[in-house]
């Protein structure tokens, strides 16, 4: 098997495990009830803003 196969299995992982730890993060936001609309939107802003950073290609940059 190339090593290339490899990698990408390992980056989907990798990839997954993002997703799956960003969602649960945006579930957990959405169930807070003691903060104000203002701050729930400006934290999910945040929330998607540091997703974006972590989905880099090889070269750094973001896609």
């Amino acid at each position: 098997m190339p090593e290339t196969n490899l990698h990408s299995k390992g980056r989907k992982a990798h990839l997954k495990a993002t997703l799956k730890e960003h969602l649960q993060n945006l579930r957990i936001l959405k169930r807070k009830e003691n903060i104000s609309d203002q701050e729930r939107s400006e934290q999910l802003r945040k929330l998607k803003v540091n997703y974006k950073v972590k989905r880099k290609d090889s070269n750094g940059n973001l896609y």
